[in-house]
């Protein structure tokens, strides 16, 4: 009985491991070299200017992790552009959008670049994802 039961308990683990691996997108960190990358290739992305302080750039995030399955099956990468402290190259890439402050949301979708409010809902944003404007 014991042996049954470590059985189950691992079988569980795996099946939510194989889940959790199937369901993540990638995430990787934003460089001006990737934004040069991204414009070319068409390739669906996602752009979040945040930093640690900025709370609304946080939820943004949450909603954005929300719909990992989603953005994994649109085949998305997820870009974070972290201004918790002060740099050139995002100071720039918020003036190129013409915003003075985080949060910034750029989503590109088969080459065309949307950006989103300050603050969106997960409903919002899987419409973008599957049906941009």
């Amino acid at each position: 009985m014991f042996c049954k039961t470590n059985m189950r308990i691992i079988f569980f683990a795996l099946i939510v491991q194989l889940l959790s691996c199937t369901t993540n997108f990638e995430e990787k960190k934003w460089t001006t070299e990737i934004q040069r990358e991204i414009e070319k290739s068409k390739q669906n992305s996602i752009i979040l200017v945040t930093a640690k302080w900025d709370i609304n750039s946080q939820k943004n995030y949450k909603v954005i992790k929300s719909l990992s399955k989603l953005l994994h099956e649109k085949n998305f990468t997820l870009f974070v552009a972290d201004c918790t402290t002060p740099n050139e190259p995002i100071k720039e890439l918020l003036q190129e959008n013409g915003v003075s402050g985080i949060p910034l949301t750029l989503i590109y979708v088969k080459g065309k670049k949307y950006i989103l409010p300050e603050l969106y809902s997960q409903k919002y944003l899987e419409k973008m994802i599957k049906e941009p404007e």
